[in-house]
């Protein structure tokens, strides 16, 4: 299963890690399982790490800007960089499942990368887990 990943730059509380965790140990199979995340410092790079932990290939998505990038590395693929907004599409589009972390309780209407690329997931109806920093869980999981 191809699952797409979008968290906070300034990195998961320690109930979102332990959630985001037991989120992929949940959906993990011993076939295919292939991670993608946009390569930034904070969220996920945390998130790179657990992945690659629980045997999953990872590809990541890098953005243009290097200011901001984690440069993690052991990945299946590198995608060409991209625009912020433009790699997170199409980390959704690449993606069965979306894990989104956000760094607040309550959506901001500009200035996140997650909370844009959350409401990209429900204008197209993808599956998401949304894990706030509470560790309380929002998700949208349709079975065709």
């Amino acid at each position: 299963m191809h699952i797409g990943f979008s968290g906070t730059r300034t990195g998961l509380t320690d109930r979102q890690f332990v959630v985001v965790e037991r989120t992929l140990e949940y959906f993990y199979a011993p076939d295919y399982n292939v991670f993608h995340h946009g390569d930034c410092i904070g969220a996920d790079a945390q998130a790179h790490v657990i992945a690659k932990k629980l045997g999953y290939d990872i590809v990541i998505h890098p953005p243009i800007n290097p200011n901001q990038r984690a440069y993690m590395g052991d990945a299946a693929d590198v995608k060409t960089p991209k625009e912020y907004l433009q790699r997170n599409k199409e980390i959704v589009l690449d993606s069965v499942l979306m894990v989104l972390a956000p760094g607040q309780m309550n959506e901001l209407p500009k200035g996140s990368g997650t909370w844009q690329t959350f409401r990209y997931c429900t204008s197209i109806g993808k599956n998401y887990i949304l894990i706030y920093p509470n560790g309380e869980v929002q998700l949208r999981i349709a079975i065709p």
